[in-house]
């Protein structure tokens, strides 16, 4: 049984194949300024899905933030990271690989939604932020 920890740089790792995102297994890094970046942090769990301590599932967010002086810019690098499939799509990169390396029994990106947009003070776009929402099911311990 892999645990909270292995998992989410499990999924951090995954995201190694998108082109220029730069990525963290830790919440909100505070070094992390250029764009676009990546985290990954647990949502939630439930546990004993199976027989005493058989399964458990989890809820992970990959936080990806993108960011630019042009609106258009920021959304074109965020609609690229939405797709289904493809060299620039979470949900491609993440399932991948749907065991993780073997850490998990399996992993799927199950939506993504707009967390937050970000304005400097002159009211222009500075950075939006894409929350993908993926769920892992694991041994229980």
């Amino acid at each position: 049984m892999a645990s909270v920890t292995d998992i989410r740089v499990a999924l951090a790792r995954s995201l190694e194949a998108l082109p220029g995102l730069r990525r963290s297994s830790a919440v909100m890094p505070s070094d992390q300024t250029a764009t676009p970046f990546a985290y990954v942090s647990p949502a939630s769990t439930d546990y004993d899905l199976t027989f005493m301590r058989g399964t458990d599932r989890y809820t992970f967010n990959v936080v990806i933030v993108a960011g630019s002086r042009e609106a258009e810019s920021v959304q074109r690098t965020l609609d690229g990271y939405l797709e289904s499939s493809g060299s620039s799509s979470v949900k491609a990169a993440i399932e991948s690989d749907p065991t993780l390396g073997g850490a998990v029994s399996s992993c799927r990106v199950v939506r993504a939604e707009p967390a937050s947009q970000f304005l400097d003070g002159s009211q222009q776009l500075a950075q939006l932020v894409q929350l993908f929402v993926v769920d892992v099911v694991a041994t229980g311990s």
